[in-house]
């Protein structure tokens, strides 16, 4: 056991979460860091940059990889982010064009899996 490792596990004894996954688990569940990391930068521009870096071999090989559900769901994300990005774009040139006016953009509203993670059970 790393390091890393250790800490995480004296993190997870000092706190109120479950280190066990449910035996249903699947894909991007099964790696609970990768989701509640997602879940932090939905919405934001290092989102895709984090999925990109998950899904590219940056250790010259010397990664273990993912499993094909785990990098399938991540493309679909990562597609879906893409495309978040571009409606709302879409949306503000159509708001200028239509009014002449700029539009102020508010930071979206987080994820309900993300509100859920931030909220005391």
């Amino acid at each position: 056991m790393g390091h890393i490792d250790r800490d995480i596990s004296r993190l997870m004894a000092s706190s109120n979460v479950s280190t066990a996954l449910p035996s249903d688990a699947c894909g991007l569940e099964r790696l609970p860091h990768v989701m509640n990391k997602l879940c932090q930068l939905w919405g934001k521009p290092e989102c895709e940059a984090y999925i990109s870096g998950l899904i590219m071999d940056s250790r010259d090989g010397k990664r273990q990889g993912l499993p094909w559900e785990v990098a399938m769901e991540l493309m679909f994300l990562a597609e879906l982010s893409v495309g978040r990005r571009a409606l709302a774009a879409s949306v503000v040139s159509l708001y200028l064009l239509e009014t002449g006016r700029p539009v102020a953009i508010a930071a979206p509203p987080p994820s309900p899996a993300s509100a859920a993670l931030r909220s005391p059970r």
